[in-house]
């Protein structure tokens, strides 16, 4: 548990960074803005420093960084669902959420056939999420996977940079 809480904490400074690459930000700041302990960013900016993958904090290889984050990465807590039309209730519903690329990808080209809906929701709002989606289908393993990440995660709406010719995207939808 301890070992999980530490990546939260490292992939959320990790993001902060990814977000801010020009290095405008402080030590202190990026402590606020991934809401994380300052010793704790003292420790992994060090730790990525040494590696060269920032000065400061002003990232000098994003490609890196973001490998480095994947390996971070802490599976999320999972819900899992069958519901008939989960975009149309996604677009109804008031609650803040985050589709996973795949989706956003899809929702807005058009091109994907996904066989399944993955989001991401605030630990917080996972109760109401439950209510909702087992009152419009069924629960279990299915068509709709509600992930409960950290709620860092809505940190920013458009994550874009272009790496080595290659657009790597992450684009977390909210339909109005």
């Amino acid at each position: 548990m301890l070992e999980e809480r530490r990546s939260v904490i490292k992939q959320r400074i990790i993001r902060t960074l990814l977000n801010n690459p020009e290095g405008n930000l402080s030590k202190y700041r990026l402590a606020q803005l991934s809401q994380s302990k300052f010793s704790s960013v003292h420790r992994v900016l060090k730790q990525l420093e040494t590696k060269g993958l920032i000065e400061q904090t002003r990232v000098k290889d994003f490609k890196q960084l973001i490998i480095i984050w994947q390996k971070w990465q802490v599976k999320p807590h999972r819900s899992e669902y069958v519901i008939k039309n989960p975009i149309e209730i996604l677009r109804s519903t008031d609650l803040q959420y985050a589709l996973t690329t795949y989706q956003a990808e899809n929702t807005v080209q058009n091109y994907l056939f996904p066989s399944r809906t993955d989001f991401y929701i605030s630990p917080e709002d996972r109760i109401l999420w439950h209510k909702m989606f087992s009152s419009e289908g069924l629960v279990g393993k299915g068509n709709t996977r509600i992930l409960i990440g950290d709620k860092h995660v809505f940190l920013s709406d458009i994550l874009s940079q272009w790496i080595n010719d290659c657009f790597y995207s992450s684009a977390y939808i909210r339909f109005i």
